[in-house]
């Protein structure tokens, strides 16, 4: 089955355990040859010792990737990629700006001063690579049903100059053998159909939810090519970028029945940080909690009081 669909109540890790061990009664599987993607790193973690705690010894696990990470390996299957810094990337449009357009630098030629232009431009120019936004969009944005906003001229102005600055840009990324994140998934999302996927008999997306445009392409392409499972959860009924995710695969999203059931959900208000941290602090100390306790914090400054 190319889409297994849960239910939010369902557990992704322990059932994507179950999928990867299926059919392994006997000896250890070795599932070396089995690609696992997920949206960042740390999942791999938890499927590692959930494989492990199944097995009850050791096996070959997956190879695990990041959504960035395996994009990247598309492209370049035998050797890193070349990421650019944040800060290189910040200058070499500062460089690039003094040459192809001069006008945008007008009250800020100093790279310190034009340094926070630069992190929005570089921002900018990597969302639209990663929704794969042609620059004939940009260049009448008025008129554009994928910007999906009406502009006043200068606007159009500004947008014609960021298009010279993104195309000259990706040229620069060209010549010197780098790549910026945007870009990495826009070639690969491109190189999908065809790219070298001979180390893996099979590859697993876990728990996307919204999908970039490019990176819609580029699981499609896998899937299309027989080369990859999804799984997923949620309903597209229920999600609209789910529904998104769903259309941009050509695949319906729809758990079937599942006789689980859910936790109770109970709400707790604090006036500020402290006072929630002390609400947290009597939950966790009225006892019911152990290793499979997570505890989510909106913002990395609670982590200190909590």
């Amino acid at each position: 089955m190319s889409v297994i669909s849960l239910r939010l109540g369902e557990e992704i890790i322990p059932a994507l355990a179950g999928i990867l061990l299926e059919g392994s009664a006997g000896a250890p599987p070795d599932l070396g040859r089995t690609a696992v993607v997920f949206g960042g790193r740390r999942p791999a973690l938890f499927l590692r010792r959930e494989l492990a705690r199944r097995r009850g010894g050791c096996l070959v696990p997956p190879r695990c990737f990041s959504m960035d990470e395996f994009a990247e390996y598309l492209l370049s299957p035998s050797e890193p990629v070349r990421r650019i810094s944040e800060m290189d990337a910040c200058h070499l449009l500062y460089r690039l700006a003094r040459r192809a357009v001069p006008e945008i630098l007008e009250g800020r030629e100093e790279f310190s001063r034009f340094l926070p232009w630069a992190r929005e431009i570089a921002s900018f120019i990597e969302r639209l690579d990663l929704d794969d936004v042609p620059a004939a969009a940009l260049r009448n944005i008025q008129a554009s049903a994928a910007i999906g906003y009406d502009a006043p001229p200068w606007v159009n102005a500004l947008l014609e100059r960021l298009v010279a600055l993104r195309e000259a840009y990706h040229r620069a990324l060209e010549e010197r053998g780098e790549l910026s994140r945007g870009l990495a998934y826009l070639l690969a999302s491109r190189a999908a159909a065809e790219a070298d996927l001979a180390a893996f008999d099979r590859v697993v997306f876990c728990a996307p939810f919204r999908l970039a445009r490019t990176e819609a392409a580029l699981v499609r392409a896998l899937l299309d090519r027989g080369r990859a499972a999804l799984l997923v959860q949620g309903d597209a009924r229920d999600w609209r970028a789910l529904e998104g995710a769903a259309r941009a695969l050509g695949r319906g999203i729809r758990p079937g029945r599942w006789d689980g059931r859910v936790g109770g959900l109970a709400l707790h208000a604090g006036a500020d940080t402290q006072s929630q941290a002390a609400i947290v602090k009597g939950i966790l100390a009225a006892g019911g909690c152990d290793e499979r306790t997570v505890v989510v914090l909106p913002d990395p400054g609670s982590l200190i009081p909590l």
